[in-house]
């Protein structure tokens, strides 16, 4: 191919690529940088606050990953593992598991790891997966959801934590037993909870606990992890097929600004049932919804999730197949708002989850 064309096709690439920014308020966005990467897809991209992509990562199949301090990339290798790979792709480490959704990276160094889907590679999963249980599901196999911890010094197991051994303190929350679905729970979330103010003033939230989505029963909540009891839930009769509930914690993690909300949850409410999507923050003390985000036109049947900003703003992956990122301001005006070109693994547009980094952190690397 001659130069001419090959920077022809390149010019053709990038127009592309920064026609996808459908809206850009500069002065009330919270300017930064965004990692995605489409479902089922091979590649992350990394694009500044305009859409121009700075940085890709080419990876095995992933939906959902973040950028370590040192620039290497940890992602969930879809249904079947937990992968590193440095800043040009070359993976440093894998460790082989049926991870689907979600995993979080601890500062012990260990990564939690949530498991259990389908896996290409565990000729052995009916026997250690999938389990019989009529009072769960009547008649029939189930596959449960599992959280693992693992050391990736060692890839030793440390801790698990099996949601099938804790249906009488789903019930209590409301939830009905037996039901008809092999995916009883259909887990999508998994976050280890920091030091927060919040923690300290209810032991329910205190470091180290984790966060869980039952999609399937329309639940999220939290487990103690010294004796992975479940101490908290909320959503039963309120959430319909919901993602990625997140607590705001007190100061970002990687600026220390302070986040507005903080010791709030955020969710993301598909909506499915209801026909339309929306964005909830919830006191968890009062049970109270404080905030919420809903808009015409704004629906993802499946995926999403969203973020705080240290500006006040929600960072928003719109889920679906449509590819749209969006930051929206408390007062639901949408400031920021990306389309992706990339397709995904099933030839459609849909990201599952975004992360935006602050300039600070991303351009020594560049």
């Amino acid at each position: 191919m001659s130069n001419r064309k090959s920077k022809h096709f390149e010019d053709v690439r990038n127009r592309i690529e920064h026609s996808c920014i459908l809206t850009y308020r500069p002065e009330k966005c919270y300017t930064g940088y965004t990692l995605f990467s489409t479902y089922r897809g091979n590649t992350f991209w990394l694009i500044d606050i305009r859409g121009n992509v700075v940085h890709t990562w080419q990876v095995r199949m992933a939906k959902v990953g973040e950028i370590l301090p040192n620039g290497q990339l940890v992602y969930g290798h879809m249904w079947n593992g937990i992968a590193l790979a440095d800043w040009d792709s070359k993976e440093l480490w894998r460790y082989p598991c049926t991870q689907h959704h979600d995993f979080s990276m601890m500062p012990n160094g260990h990564v939690m790891i949530l498991c259990g889907i389908e896996g290409r590679e565990f000729p052995q999963r009916p026997v250690w997966e999938k389990r019989l249980n009529p009072n769960i599901r009547e008649s029939a196999l189930l596959g449960t959801a599992y959280f693992i911890e693992v050391d990736p010094k060692t890839d030793e197991r440390v801790w698990e934590w099996w949601a099938d051994e804790h249906v009488e303190e789903l019930k209590q929350a409301g939830v009905k037993f037996p039901i008809g679905e092999y995916d009883v729970f259909h887990s999508n979330t998994c976050e280890v909870l920091p030091e927060t103010k919040l923690g300290e003033q209810d032991s329910r939230f205190k470091a180290g606990n984790v966060i869980f989505s039952h999609r399937n029963l329309d639940v999220v909540g939290v487990i103690d992890k010294t004796d992975g009891k479940i101490v908290w839930t909320w959503g039963h009769g309120v959430l319909d097929r919901q993602h990625m509930p997140t607590l705001i914690p007190d100061v970002d993690p990687i600026t220390g600004e302070p986040l507005p909300g903080a010791g709030h949850f955020l969710v993301f409410d598909n909506g499915p049932h209801r026909g339309y999507s929306r964005i909830l923050e919830l006191d968890p003390l009062s049970e109270e919804i404080v905030w919420e985000y809903k808009a015409p036109h704004f629906f993802g049947s499946w995926g999403a999730g969203q973020d705080r900003l240290p500006n006040g703003n929600t960072l928003i992956s719109e889920g679906g197949s449509t590819g749209r990122l969006l930051e929206v301001a408390p007062d639901g005006e949408i400031v920021w708002e990306y389309l992706t070109p990339y397709f995904d693994g099933k030839g459609q547009h849909a990201i599952y989850r975004c992360v935006r980094y602050p300039a600070e952190y991303i351009e020594p690397m560049l």
